[in-house]
């Protein structure tokens, strides 16, 4: 469904009501998504062709700030939303210092607390960024303009899960072009959104969960999201040995392509709102 509205917003519907964010608009021609090279983590641009911009978690550490500068434009200093999708250092470790170099206007996140000084770093980064911070929940939709809408799955109002099941999971829909991203959801979390959500979850372009771990990407979980291709963010080597040999097996046995960061770097994506095409 498409809307339109006279002012650019991201739109949170939430229980409570609505939240409107304004934007300035930057027309470009395409939605793009850049699956971010930060060595063994998760970093994922995405830019709307209405030149909104939404980071969705940052890597560990200061890789993602030159990976940021690959794919932005030089002058470019604001990032209109960012997701930590979970308090794990992998996904939030960079997030302080993409605060310091750029102005952020919203930060969305799950209700969850970590006990180590990368988590405080993050928290005192945002406070002194002034940047509003949202509690992720199931329901709400963020609109990055130009027909660009950005749906929140999990985690669920209410859920006390806790670790990598308690991630994030966005599914950015731009006309008849829809992206998956799953943060490091295991498989029980994959199954119960399948019983839930059914045929919600069928996707073009699925982001393969936890690096590609044998904790996530069950069969049933591929069979219904059905993606035309898939990306599995992880570093080269990594000591984890991400992506796993069995969850590779498992995306080549349902016919699906793969493209991993650890072999081809930054990988972007551009959609037409019905074609999706790589660089």
């Amino acid at each position: 469904m498409r809307f339109a509205f006279p002012v650019v917003a991201i739109l949170l519907l939430l229980s409570v009501g609505l939240l409107f964010v304004s934007f300035e608009q930057k027309p470009e021609e395409y939605l793009r998504v850049d699956f971010l090279d930060v060595g063994q983590g998760d970093a994922v641009l995405v830019t709307s062709p209405s030149g909104i911009q939404m980071l969705v978690d940052a890597g560990r550490d200061t890789s993602v700030l030159r990976s940021l500068g690959g794919v932005m434009d030089f002058s470019d200093r604001k990032i209109d939303v960012i997701v930590a999708t979970h308090p794990d250092a992998d996904h939030i470790g960079g997030f302080p210092d993409v605060l310091e170099r750029y102005d952020v206007d919203m930060v969305l996140g799950v209700n969850a607390h970590s006990d180590t000084d990368i988590f405080e770093s993050f928290t005192e980064s945002m406070k002194n960024e002034g940047a509003v911070l949202v509690e992720a929940q199931r329901g709400q939709v963020i609109d990055l303009g130009a027909g660009v809408f950005v749906q929140v799955l999990f985690p669920y109002v209410g859920t006390t899960i806790t670790g990598n099941d308690a991630s994030v999971i966005l599914k950015i829909i731009y006309k008849e072009s829809e992206v998956l991203l799953t943060g490091d959801a295991g498989k029980g979390v994959e199954e119960h959104l399948v019983l839930r959500e059914g045929s919600m979850l069928e996707s073009d372009v699925l982001k393969i969960g936890h690096h590609g771990s044998k904790t996530s990407t069950s069969n049933i979980f591929l069979e219904v999201v059905a993606p035309v291709i898939s990306i599995i963010s992880a570093g080269e080597n990594n000591r984890y040995k991400h992506p796993n040999a069995e969850v590779l097996e498992t995306i080549a046995g349902a016919g699906v392509p793969h493209l991993g960061t650890y072999e081809e770097g930054t990988v972007t994506l551009f959609s037409d709102g019905k074609n999706i095409w790589r660089r």
